[in-house]
């Protein structure tokens, strides 16, 4: 039986993805953040964001910077589908901490691990209540 549901999972573009991953060798060895701002489950764009506690297994994104990119996404009546961050020795997995630190459990968490440098793995989940759900996410473009 078919319904007329929308399909959920994160959609976003090749190059937003390669971004994320260079963002995350460029920060390494500590972890990087940032956001996926679109509409509809759709990344249109990242921002890359200071990782203010400067650590190798934490991350606080500059709450300055995430000022300007809500004032931008009321400009653009966009939305934070995503929040992004990378785990440099471990498997692309949310940790204890990252499931204590969540905000938003409407948004996809995607997480990027280099623990194999030459082909980083980058997963999404959904954070609800303590529970990880691992999701789907569909390049586009």
């Amino acid at each position: 039986m078919r319904t007329n549901q929308p399909v959920r999972m994160l959609r976003i573009r090749p190059e937003h993805i390669k971004q994320i991953i260079e963002h995350a060798r460029r920060e390494h060895p500590l972890e990087c953040c940032g956001c996926l701002v679109g509409k509809d489950n759709e990344a249109l764009k990242v921002y890359e964001m200071s990782n203010v506690d400067k650590s190798r297994t934490t991350y606080l994104m500059d709450p300055i910077a995430q000022l300007q990119v809500y004032k931008q996404m009321e400009k653009e009546v966009t939305e934070i589908v995503g929040i992004y961050h990378s785990h440099p020795p471990s498997e692309a997995f949310p940790s204890p901490t990252d499931l204590k630190k969540v905000f938003y459990e409407d948004v996809y968490y995607l997480i990027v691990s280099l623990s194999d440098w030459d082909r980083p793995t980058v997963r999404v989940f959904k954070l609800i209540d303590s529970k990880i759900k691992e999701e789907e996410m569909v390049e586009i473009g």
